[in-house]
């Protein structure tokens, strides 16, 4: 847990239905009414795999959040052509089993306006990409590729330093960026050196 002027953040089991919630009115805030998903169907992805979600938390309000959810292979691909992602069901989230590779949407990044301009979106993804080198640690969950719709240049920013880059425009003239990792293809960045290279606890 990250704690900075009152500020936390919080990923997997410790995020609770109402976070859910918390994160869904940053939605109606941020995007337009294309992008917005219900509550129950959000509440379906947690069950479906409680790790999909960091959240950053002040003096008890969901300020920010991302959703980096492993989906499965067809689910993969339509994404990576640009069709609309609110279609992304359930069904399409996978749970977490060891010893696998996963293909990642990385559907949501969102910051409250107010928050914008503190570095709070990097330090979300700095805690998702750790929470995922510690998975690979312990129980040899990967990455095997990421792909991201980016609607925002603080979305392509957040993209381009994960060492996404752009294949191909979307149904909504927002674009589509895709990262490798399984065979590497890419570039290495500090962001996801540590999805490329795990280290045991004992070496943090």
């Amino acid at each position: 847990m990250w704690v900075k002027l009152g500020m936390e953040l919080i990923f997997g089991q410790e995020i609770t239905s109402e976070d859910i919630r918390g994160a869904l009115m940053l939605d109606y805030e941020s995007y337009h009414d294309e992008y917005h998903l219900m509550y129950e169907r959000c509440l379906d992805y947690q069950r479906r795999n409680p790790y999909i979600y960091t959240m950053l938390k002040d003096r008890g309000e969901i300020v920010g959040y991302i959703n980096f959810s492993p989906v499965t292979e067809a689910a993969y691909e339509r994404l990576r052509r640009g069709e609309i992602d609110t279609f992304v069901s359930g069904a399409d989230i996978l749970p977490m089993r060891d010893h696998t590779a996963y293909d990642i949407y990385l559907s949501s990044i969102v910051v409250r306006d107010d928050y914008r301009g503190r570095g709070c979106a990097g330090r979300m993804m700095q805690a998702v990409v750790s929470e995922w080198s510690k998975l690979a640690t312990e129980r040899d969950v990967t990455v095997r590729r990421i792909v991201a719709d980016a609607i925002s240049p603080g979305g392509v920013h957040l993209c381009e330093a994960l060492g996404l880059r752009c294949v191909a425009n979307t149904d909504r003239d927002t674009l589509t960026y895709e990262l490798i990792l399984q065979p590497f293809s890419g570039a290495e960045t500090p962001l996801n050196r540590p999805l490329l290279h795990p280290k045991k606890e004992e070496e943090r």
